[in-house]
């Protein structure tokens, strides 16, 4: 049984999105096909060529269509990637910094213990004292960080202006766009081991590359409950 269309995922509503232009293309075509068989079997020239010169035009306008498409969706990978890379770079980073130090414990063990935090997380009975495990914390980091910071990026690149000419709530989808450019204060709250304000960095990096993210103007403030215990960590 199909899927609601609440159900879909974005990629499953935009693949289904373009499945219907297809189609619909391809009965426009085919319409056009019967009208110039029935125009020569009538031997009418002048609906024969209005129907052809007709069919010439919407053929070129869907080949501007499908080039466009293919030009947003690399444009997009190609900002994606971008991102990413700076994501991947920290998360290396911030692995190597802790393996050099950590030595009494495995990464099995780091996962197995932040895979506990993470239970109690979801039910809400987590505890202050939980997130004084450092190596729970850096499990956590190690399971978590590069999915979490490539989820903003993801979910902000759907705001990028060759992904908004695809939308039917163009104007709303160009207004958010306009602040993401001009925004210099950025609080996460909740922050864990700040995945979301790498994220969020890495998405102005690769997609808004006039954005200064590296300035004295941009400020981030991170808040979290376990604050301390996540510094320490």
């Amino acid at each position: 049984m199909p899927k609601a269309n609440s159900q879909l995922s974005d990629a499953e509503k935009q693949a289904k999105k373009q499945l219907k232009a297809s189609l619909k293309h391809q009965r426009k075509v085919q319409k056009l096909e019967t009208r110039i068989q029935h125009a020569i079997s009538r031997n009418d020239p002048i609906v024969e060529q209005s129907a052809r010169e007709e069919l010439d035009e919407l053929l070129r306008n869907n080949d501007r269509l499908q080039h466009q498409m293919q030009q947003e969706k690399a444009s997009n990978n190609e900002q994606y990637d971008k991102s990413m890379l700076l994501v991947r770079d920290i998360f290396h980073r911030l692995l190597s910094t802790w393996d050099k130090k950590e030595q009494s414990f495995s990464k099995a063990e780091q996962i197995q213990r932040a895979k506990d935090l993470l239970h109690h997380m979801t039910k809400g009975t987590q505890a202050l004292t939980m997130f004084q495990d450092a190596t729970a914390l850096r499990g956590y980091t190690r399971k978590k960080f590069y999915s979490r910071a490539g989820l903003v990026v993801e979910s902000l690149g759907k705001l990028s202006p060759e992904q908004s000419s695809l939308s039917n709530k163009k104007d709303v989808i160009d207004a958010c766009w306009k602040n993401l450019e001009r925004i210099n204060r950025v609080c996460s709250i909740g922050c864990g081991p700040g995945c979301d304000a790498v994220g969020l960095l890495a998405f102005l990096k690769g997609y808004v590359p006039n954005h200064n993210a590296n300035s004295s103007s941009m400020h981030f403030i991170l808040l979290d409950y376990a604050m301390e215990e996540w510094k320490d960590a």
